[in-house]
């Protein structure tokens, strides 16, 4: 049996749970691609796994157009998973719902609460170091084990998800305003090193090059991405008025609540 897994992780929380769910899958092949690759075409898999952080209340835009062009579907089980800090918005809805408009049967949905890695939240405290909960990562198994009971021939239902009333309400803001909230993003170049990381980091191409990045904010997504990766804290946000609100996974011991 075949499984394609499709993500979008800036930080590596995703894809740390996304890689959790393939290794629990006894007997498969998880064939796991990146928003960057091309398979769109899902109709030579028996299964499929859709993994997704909150971006400002809703689906990274990126990865919403990419799930949007799936073809092949034929009502393969499905799992689906959206993972968030502060607030989940309508992330595991709208992902639910461009999965069964691709023609795929959800058979398990969840959303993951993982560590913050927006950085204005993470200045006012927002941190949650310590999840995910030994209960959460316990319904991960489950939900995984779900899919593998379908893949082999179980009857599962398809599930059902709905936005709570104040996710119906606030609604998702446009990328202009998230971009205008940024406050614009400013490189100190006696910090800079060259690395390039923030180049890499950034989803849309937004950063080019000319003796260290230059933002395009006609581009920029605000995703905080370069903000976070940057080693050496030469990146700032005119939103963080200079406090230090950066991500840092490997601080938490992340990685190891998924061994």
């Amino acid at each position: 049996m075949r499984v394609v897994s499709m993500s979008f992780s800036i930080t590596g929380n995703t894809a740390l749970a996304l890689e959790h769910v393939c290794r629990s899958l006894d007997g498969v092949e998880c064939v796991e691609t990146t928003d960057e690759e091309d398979i769109l075409d899902v109709s030579g898999f028996d299964g499929v796994v859709l993994a997704a952080p909150t971006f400002y209340r809703g689906l990274p835009p990126p990865f919403a157009r990419r799930v949007s062009k799936i073809t092949g579907g034929r009502g393969q089980p499905t799992l689906v998973l959206a993972t968030y800090g502060a607030m989940l918005g309508r992330t595991l809805v709208d992902l639910v719902d461009l999965a069964e408009k691709a023609s795929l049967r959800v058979v398990a949905a969840q959303a993951l609460l993982m560590p913050e890695s927006y950085p204005p939240f993470i200045a006012k405290g927002w941190s949650n170091t310590k999840a995910p909960v030994p209960g959460d990562l316990a319904k991960l198994n489950t939900n995984a084990q779900t899919l593998l009971k379908a893949l082999r021939g179980s009857s599962q239902p398809a599930v059902s998800v709905s936005a709570g009333f104040f996710d119906r309400l606030l609604g998702r803001p446009s990328r202009q305003k998230s971009v205008k909230r940024l406050g614009g993003l400013i490189c100190n170049k006696t910090l800079c090193s060259r690395c390039g990381q923030c180049r890499e980091a950034c989803p849309v191409q937004a950063i080019r090059w000319e003796s260290g990045p230059v933002f395009d904010r006609s581009e920029c997504i605000a995703c905080f991405g370069c903000y976070n990766r940057c080693p050496t804290g030469a990146i700032d946000a005119g939103c963080m008025k200079r406090r230090d609100g950066r991500y840092r996974p490997e601080t938490i011991g992340l990685a190891s609540r998924f061994e």
